[in-house]
């Protein structure tokens, strides 16, 4: 009877049944690009429906007074996501993680909780390092220490915490200029904030507007 079927004991067994059957599926695999695509456009639609005729996101109060419980609901929705994906061994939920806590980050950041924001680009920055994504890692632990530094001198010890670690995941990838002007910030952090000004403004556009990765 060949392959497609046998008696055997008498009872039939067809096996062409038992070729094993490819599976098709649509569903294209992920890559970090793509997780960083989607944030990069989860960032931009947040910023055009909570911006006011153009103006910047942070001058439009009104707007925020009006939204602030969907800003909850939209931070908890993210952060729930990013805690059921915390200490996953698989690298797509790592990537799911770190992007999900740094949007909640920014949301927060949006309705002025920069405890909050500061907490969630600082697991943000956990979740990149983890993965080996040392820039990334960088830049969340900024402005997570940008977001702790704006509460006061309540929140200072973890405002320097974060720019220590900014600044070893610069100083991994050899981005040793940024590292240095993380730790003079870092370093002056009790300066009156206008004598920091030219040393925010010396680096780089990512550092002026937090929640965009895109340089």
């Amino acid at each position: 009877m060949g392959i497609q079927g046998s008696i055997i004991g008498g009872i039939s067994f067809n096996f062409g049944d038992l070729k094993p059957k490819r599976s098709i599926s649509s569903r294209k695999q992920k890559t970090p690009k793509t997780f960083r695509d989607n944030y990069d456009e989860n960032i931009k639609k947040i910023e055009e429906k909570y911006s006011n005729k153009g103006r910047p996101v942070d001058e439009t109060e009104e707007v925020f007074q009006e939204d602030i419980s969907k800003f909850i609901k939209l931070i908890s929705k993210h952060k729930s996501k990013a805690d059921r994906c915390w200490s996953k061994k698989s690298r797509s939920k790592n990537y799911t993680c770190a992007y999900e806590y740094a949007t909640a980050g920014y949301l927060c950041d949006l309705i002025r909780n920069c405890k909050l924001a500061g907490a969630l680009y600082h697991f943000a920055g956990h979740q990149f390092r983890h993965i080996e994504e040392y820039e990334l890692s960088g830049k969340f632990y900024t402005w997570s220490a940008e977001a702790f530094k704006e509460t006061g001198k309540e929140l200072y010890n973890n405002a320097i915490r974060s720019y220590r670690r900014a600044q070893k995941a610069f100083e991994y990838v050899g981005d040793d200029e940024i590292a240095q002007k993380i730790k003079i910030l870092e370093e002056n952090i009790d300066r009156d904030q206008a004598n920091l000004e030219l040393e925010r403004i010396k680096l780089i556009s990512w550092f002026k507007n937090r929640g965009k990765l895109k340089a």
